[in-house]
């Protein structure tokens, strides 16, 4: 009894049998409980085992058959070694192992806030404690700073704690730019660390050395900075650019329009908000500065350097003077003038103390990657087109002269004269009369064909009641009145354009039209739009139609199709009736107006123009469009993406 009462599982029935019995109760009801209570007990101690394999043992130090949990149950060695482990302590067993080989694993650390030498000067820290202490923590700080120097090699500018090696240089040697840049100066404050930071958008050690060698001067810190951007972006400078982004600006009158091309190495850099706000600024900055016409001085082509350099030294004020001086200063002056038609040379629209080119370089320096501006296009509305300089008040009334009454209750007698005297003309050709147009009809066309009450009813009319002939009618007649807008002046008009969601297409053209208040109308500025994105959905569109194909590229079509081996054995005739008839179509197939519209597969484009110029009445012209395409032209390499990725991770080691 006495070992049954030791065990707690086995005392418990027994302490049970001294209870008192409750009221209403009896032992028989109790004891059923307190023998399943006790075999629960019993086991789980018997599966249980020790208490190391318990619950509460197992889910705080984690399982014990587990590497964690003999880790954490500081029974390490009991478990199963890892690979590497053992084969690290086979090969030193046979002396075979070289530390040298081993990947190192670390980085340079900069002093940190809970480092000892830190809190050493915190103020809360080391408030209320012992002077003693505090010397005491002050002497072992000397002593691991005397073990670190001494065994400065694999360390100094490589991994682990660099605070031990400030102000210091290892024998021999002068101190490492890692080393310094890790290097917290006891000077340099975290309120202007982060204001400068905050300036410059530059990391915090570029921004703690900055104000270290400035010596906590901001000015001299950002000038410092901007030197260090421009060095590294000077590095960067080989690097192949073939991504990157298109980004085109329309001005609020849609009467200048630029689309430019940036490029960067990577599509991560081009998904960057940053890189995408600065193709934006270079977008606007070239429509800001109309005389821009090359992104450097090395775009302008030889020819047109020697035509003007032909001008140059063709002035009057160069005529007296010797060969070699007017040599000087022709290059002189020429140098000047493509400066100032040079993009990266212009003064940067948001901050005129900078030039493009050294923006360019700070993007460079904050995005680690090479950014190239490759090339833009620019244009302007009517640009080469003469405008008529019309009476505005002339223009108004003859508007209005469309809408007045045709008939009038006393004409002048002038026109009756000349209406009897037309009055035999007329007899000869009477009308005959067609059958009665009913207003249903009338309703039924005008849904169909969108004219007016008075076209629908008048076609009805001349085609005695059949709405097929009628609408072919209306149709004719829309075409009719767009061949008498024809010849008409488009100066007007709006440049449009579109940029595909992945900023790697991009096309402007310009629309033309009679007067700004069509320009202004909704319905033209959603053709001008839907033009634009026709373009873009036709890759192999190069005119706007066929007249425009220049003479040249005509000629040397036609070289390259009579020089073709079917037409050989053919007389010279037929040769040049079957290339004509080829180069037709070529053209044709790469004309815009011939092309199938986006919107309406039964129309072309030429259509959807007549439908427009019908509907507001007034000639409207395609006349310009310019293509973009991301990197077109460029070689791109195509690298390993892990290999890329593991490049990159090894700048960080």
């Amino acid at each position: 009894m006495e070992d049954m009462a030791l065990h707690p599982a086995i005392a418990v029935p027994a302490m049970a049998k001294n209870q008192p019995v409750g009221h209403g109760s009896s032992l028989e009801q109790q004891q059923p409980a307190l023998l399943a209570f006790s075999s629960v007990l019993a086991l789980a101690l018997v599966v249980g085992g020790s208490r190391s394999r318990s619950l509460v043992t197992m889910f705080g130090k984690h399982d014990s058959r587990t590497f964690k949990g003999k880790l954490n149950g500081h029974t390490f060695g009991k478990c199963r070694m890892k690979g590497q482990k053992k084969r690290r302590l086979k090969k030193i067993r046979n002396g075979t192992y070289d530390p040298s080989t081993v990947v190192q694993s670390g980085q340079p650390e900069p002093l940190h806030p809970w480092d000892v030498p830190t809190l050493l000067k915190n103020k809360l820290w080391n408030h209320g404690r012992q002077q003693a202490l505090l010397d005491a923590y002050e002497v072992e700080i000397e002593r691991q700073k005397e073990i670190f120097r001494k065994n400065w090699k694999g360390r100094y500018g490589i991994k682990g704690p660099q605070y031990y090696y400030q102000d210091w240089t290892p024998p021999g040697q002068e101190l490492a730019e890692e080393v310094a840049a890790a290097v917290v100066s006891a000077k340099v404050s975290a309120a202007d660390v982060k204001a400068l930071r905050g300036r410059s958008r530059a990391g915090m050690l570029d921004c703690q050395k900055a104000l270290k060698e400035s010596d906590g001067d901001m000015d001299k810190a950002m000038e410092w900075l901007r030197k260090k951007g421009i060095s590294k972006a000077d590095k960067k400078a080989g690097n192949l650019a073939v991504e990157g982004n298109i980004t085109s600006y329309v001005h609020f009158n849609s009467k200048i329009a630029v689309m430019v091309e940036i490029n960067s190495e990577t599509d991560f850099v081009a998904s960057n908000a940053v890189f995408k706000d600065f193709t934006s600024d270079v977008a606007m900055q070239i429509a800001a500065n109309p005389s821009v016409a090359y992104v450097s001085v090395d775009d302008v082509t030889g020819d047109v350097m020697a035509k003007e350099k032909e001008l140059e030294m063709g002035k009057e004020d160069l005529a007296d003077k010797p060969e070699h001086i007017r040599e000087k200063m022709v290059v002189g002056r020429l140098k000047k003038k493509f400066e100032e038609r040079a993009l990266l040379g212009q003064t940067w629209i948001k901050d005129e103390s900078k030039t493009v080119q050294e923006v360019l370089k700070e993007r460079i320096a904050k995005l680690g990657e090479n950014i190239v501006i490759r090339r833009f296009v620019r244009l302007n509305l009517g640009e080469g087109l003469e405008k008529k300089d019309a009476d505005f008040a002339a223009g108004v009334e003859k508007e209005l002269a469309k809408f007045k009454a045709v008939a009038k209750a006393e004409p002048p007698k002038p026109v009756e004269e000349k209406s009897k005297e037309e009055a035999p003309k007329e007899k000869t050709t009477p009308a005959a009369e067609g059958p009665k147009i009913t207003a249903a009809q009338v309703k039924d066309l005008r849904q169909r064909s969108g004219a007016g009450i008075l076209d629908t009813k008048k076609a009805l009319t001349a085609c005695a009641g059949d709405v097929e002939k009628a609408m072919e009618w209306l149709k004719k007649k829309g075409i009719s009145k767009a061949d008498k807008k024809a010849g008409n002046l488009s100066v007007e008009g709006a440049i449009a354009s579109y940029v595909h969601f992945n900023s790697k297409l991009g096309v402007i053209v310009e629309v033309n039209s009679e007067t700004d208040f069509v320009a202004m109308n909704s319905v033209f500025k959603n053709f001008a739009q839907d033009v634009a994105m026709q373009i873009a959905a036709n890759p192999d569109v190069s005119y706007v139609s066929v007249e425009n194909v220049a003479p040249d590229v005509i000629a040397r079509e036609r070289e390259v199709e009579m020089a073709k081996e079917d037409l050989a054995g053919k007389p010279e005739d037929i040769r040049a009736k079957i290339v004509e008839g080829r180069l037709k179509k070529l053209f044709a197939d790469r004309a815009l107006l011939g092309q199938k519209w986006l919107k309406d597969e039964d129309k072309t484009v030429q259509d959807a123009v007549t439908e427009t110029i019908a509907k507001l009445g007034e000639n409207i012209v395609i006349r310009r469009f310019e293509r973009l395409v991301l990197g077109e032209g460029l070689d791109k390499k195509d690298n390993d993406f892990a290999a890329g990725v593991e490049q990159e991770l090894a700048k960080y080691r």
